[in-house]
């Protein structure tokens, strides 16, 4: 799974809020772990999944409109993916 950050939609955060039957428990449950945004591998640790079921679930949460995807670029929580440090001393040098 690629790391993503999810969050939920407003349809979202009404289907946890009421309890929303039409909405499968499973799913419900991952909605009470998404408080604002969270990225996979921290979805993953609360609800206990393997790395494919989690995928499965988003995906289907997602087609249901349940939550959104923020993009693989908002988990680059350790800035290895684009980090450089002759941009880091660049931008030290400007007034």
């Amino acid at each position: 799974m690629a790391r993503t950050a999810y969050r939920r939609t407003e349809r979202g955060r009404e289907a946890w809020e009421t309890e929303d039957r039409a909405v499968p428990l499973e799913y419900r449950r991952i909605l009470g772990h998404i408080a604002v945004e969270v990225d996979c591998d921290t979805l993953r640790a609360r609800v206990g999944y393997s790395e494919a079921e989690l995928s499965e679930a988003m995906a289907g949460l997602e087609a249901l409109g349940l939550v959104e995807s923020l993009g693989d670029e908002r988990c680059d929580l350790d800035f290895t993916g684009s980090f450089n440090v002759a941009d880091l001393r660049l931008g030290a040098k400007k007034p």
